[in-house]
């Protein structure tokens, strides 16, 4: 199959290695390039495809096969493919967040905005690179004619600092939700809750409570077919109930 022509070819490269050592470094660095060059495009295969392509784990493996493959040219020895494709993952990570810490410190005024056709509100708030960023339109090619310091990432990178950015206030509310909710996961259920006057829940859920009778919101979340929006309802009746309580 195609694995078993690659291992051979590389195999014969191997072997014309060993009889020409005095072109050892320069063949070496070529072919340490191009399994780089192999593995980025197995990356960015599997970050367009990540959710939704059926293979994408197929090309995280290619992706370390390279690396370890590039790897092994330079110790003589294979080190572990899973090793390898962490390393990348970390690195490539680090690399954003540093790009995306550089984009915060940043600013610029509304009316300075306004001078590049950035229309925002004229509150007197400086808003970061990143905050534009995040914009309908907005892309780093933009960035760079207002701040041309910027520095440079592959393209990959800067489509994540992208969308990282125009979902960023999603993000920030959803990471507020999953604090509050770990606030009132062990907020006690009350035994005398009526299911069956919680509108806005299907009756399969309702069936569940019922017979599964949850202690705490935390656990209510753990049956299976639960939704998060079904706790929420859930969450805010027992508020109001015990709201109720105190006033009483």
């Amino acid at each position: 199959d195609g694995m078993t022509i690659l291992l051979d070819e590389q195999w014969e490269l191997r072997m014309l290695l060993s009889k020409i050592k005095e072109k050892k470094e320069r063949i070496f660095n070529a072919y340490i390039k191009n399994c780089l060059v192999e593995a980025g495009i197995c990356i960015t295969k599997t970050k367009n495809g990540l959710n939704t392509d059926p293979y994408s784990s197929s090309w995280l493996k290619c992706a370390a096969y390279f690396l370890a493959d590039a790897v092994s040219v330079l110790n003589f020895q294979r080190p572990s493919p899973v090793h390898m494709l962490k390393m990348l993952r970390e690195s490539n990570k680090n690399k954003i967040n540093e790009l995306s810490n550089y984009l915060k410190s940043l600013k610029i005024s509304p009316n300075a905005a306004e001078k590049f056709n950035i229309k925002i509100a004229k509150d007197g708030i400086k808003r970061s690179a990143f905050d534009i960023l995040s914009r309908e339109g907005i892309t780093f090619n933009k960035l760079r004619s207002i701040w041309s310091k910027i520095p440079k990432a592959s393209k990959n990178e800067e489509e994540q600092l992208e969308i990282s950015a125009h979902y960023s206030g999603y993000l920030e509310k959803q990471e507020a939700d999953i604090i509050a909710f770990r606030r009132d996961e062990n907020l006690l259920i009350p035994d005398f809750v009526d299911y069956e006057k919680l509108s806005g829940l299907s009756n399969e859920v309702k069936s569940k409570f019922k017979l599964i009778k949850p202690q705490t919101l935390g656990q209510a979340l753990r049956i299976d077919g639960i939704t998060p929006a079904a706790v929420y309802i859930l969450l805010s009746h027992v508020k109001r109930g015990h709201q109720k309580l105190n006033r009483a």
